[in-house]
């Protein structure tokens, strides 16, 4: 059994990780600081997880699309952990011409950072836990699909209208039981 341990929270987005997968969930505003802090946080992560770690972004479906500064940011994040990321991708939900212009903007932003990695973007949750169990290094135990869709789905859940007293900014990492 592992935890879901939620390294960040503000309204804007959740930064959480289970074994050696990381899901940065923006959920309002995406700010170049907060790129930053992820980017510092995927690094020491990647020290605790020598094979690897996986990353999904997950972009709540009424988020506004980043600001210059936030796209910089983020594909410098892409390049600077090319040794650190195994695998990576987006989770943008939705459909119609919304969700299509969303992904064509990660599309574009994933084509100028040029990873190393696998990277795909996905608009369910369940194709999204699929891929990441056939792509994350899973060291001795094998990443388990349906573990992962359970950790993303309750990172998802905690989104700014929870009121469990642990996830607030500043409270000490709050951890729950995962498959």
């Amino acid at each position: 059994m592992h935890a879901v341990i939620y390294l960040e929270r503000t309204p804007e987005h959740v930064f959480a990780h289970w074994r050696n997968l990381v899901v940065a969930y923006w959920i309002g505003r995406t700010n170049s600081s907060a790129v930053l802090r992820l980017n510092t946080a995927l690094t020491r992560l990647g020290e605790e997880f020598k094979e690897g770690i996986g990353l999904i972004q997950v972009v709540h479906e009424k988020a506004p699309a980043p600001e210059s500064t936030s796209r910089s940011a983020l594909q410098a994040m892409l390049r600077d952990q090319s040794d650190i990321i195994a695998c990576s991708s987006v989770l943008s939900p939705g459909v119609g011409f919304r969700a299509a212009s969303v992904r064509a903007l990660i599309t574009g932003l994933v084509m100028l950072a040029r990873p190393k990695f696998p990277h795909l973007i996905h608009a369910t949750v369940e194709e999204t836990a699929k891929w990441h169990a056939e792509h994350l290094p899973g060291g001795s135990v094998p990443p388990n699909p349906r573990a992962i869709l359970r950790a993303i789905r309750d990172i998802i859940a905690l989104d700014g209208s929870a009121t469990d007293p642990h996830a607030l900014p500043g409270a000490p990492a709050y951890r729950k039981q995962i498959l």
